[in-house]
């Protein structure tokens, strides 16, 4: 059995690192060395958690097209199951422009909508998983929510864990849908900026505690290099985790590879302070390394973070 079904829109990150800082504006050239193609998306939690040892079962659609035998080629070299994506041909598979600044601050540019999958074998695949994950992306079209909300019923049904990351689409989802994903998911997962559109609380320690008590479950909100706030039913006040400092290169996927870490060790059945720990180490490897993708942080890379704060895990 798989830890995970990672329900997505499998996309393919076009990373273009620029000269000079944000704003861009309309006239003048700029000058990009390279732009790099990553499976990104939800492929950054996948990776960043398959890394660490969660087995994930990513289901969704792709393009019969170059970009899709990239993100199907990609997966697997990384050992990852690709027998629940499905390949439409005469599709384009999504793809995300992110540019990203010299200050390592970044900007998306996305494709949304498609095809989530072949929903006729959602049993049998929710019936291989303990969990499923997904994100608001996945709201933001009228197909892909009516699909997605009938994956999120059958996994609450048949007892799965659920991850739920509503990501930047916030102001893009239905709220009434909105509020039934918060409140059936198992884990939510936000940034303090996402929090805050919720929540009308500007800082984590405040936005936590409320999102649980609205919500029930398990509330995360990321705090940046400030590490996170959990509130849970057994704390219901929340608890902050302190985060790493490293340098900063890149904040692309900081976010997805926290919750890939997050992912792994709950499912493991770790205590709530080592999963804060481990997600905040990712997180913090993935900032300090350019690109999304197969840059996110190996198991390597996480345990020198958290070997720099005098923590050892045996992973």
């Amino acid at each position: 059995m798989f830890d995970t079904m990672i329900v997505n829109n499998p996309q393919v990150d076009l990373i273009t690192p620029f000269e000079g800082t944000f704003p861009i504006v309309a006239g003048p050239t700029r000058i990009v060395e390279s732009v790099t193609p990553e499976a990104g998306g939800c492929g950054n939690t996948m990776l960043a958690g398959s890394r660490l040892g969660l087995s994930c079962l990513p289901f969704g659609g792709i393009g019969n097209d170059l970009f899709g035998e990239f993100i199907l080629d990609v997966y697997r070299a990384e050992g990852i199951c690709t027998d629940a994506i499905t390949v439409l041909p005469g599709t384009e598979t999504c793809k995300v422009v992110v540019l990203v600044d010299g200050e390592g601050r970044h900007v998306l540019a996305s494709m949304i909508g498609g095809y989530l999958g072949d929903m006729d074998l959602l049993d049998k695949w929710i019936g291989e998983v303990r969990s499923i994950y997904f994100t608001g992306y996945l709201l933001a079209t009228e197909m892909m929510r009516d699909d997605m909300l009938k994956v999120l019923y059958r996994a609450a049904a048949m007892g799965r864990e659920i991850f739920f990351d509503p990501g930047p689409m916030i102001p893009q989802i239905d709220r009434g849908v909105l509020e039934k994903c918060m409140s059936t998911a198992t884990v939510v997962s936000l940034n303090d900026e996402e929090a805050a559109l919720i929540t009308g609380e500007n800082t984590a320690e405040r936005a936590a505690p409320l999102l649980q008590c609205r919500y029930g479950g398990v509330a995360i909100v990321k705090d940046g290099p400030k590490g996170c706030c959990i509130a849970t039913p057994e704390d219901t006040a929340g608890t902050r985790y302190r985060g790493f400092s490293v340098p900063l290169v890149d904040t692309t996927a900081a976010g997805d590879a926290f919750l890939g870490a997050f992912m792994f060790a709950y499912l493991h059945g770790w205590a709530l302070c080592d999963c804060a720990a481990l997600a905040n180490a990712t997180g913090a490897a993935a900032v300090a390394k350019m690109g999304s993708g197969t840059h996110v942080p190996t198991k390597s890379e996480v345990l020198r973070v958290l070997q720099s704060a005098n923590i050892m895990y045996d992973l």
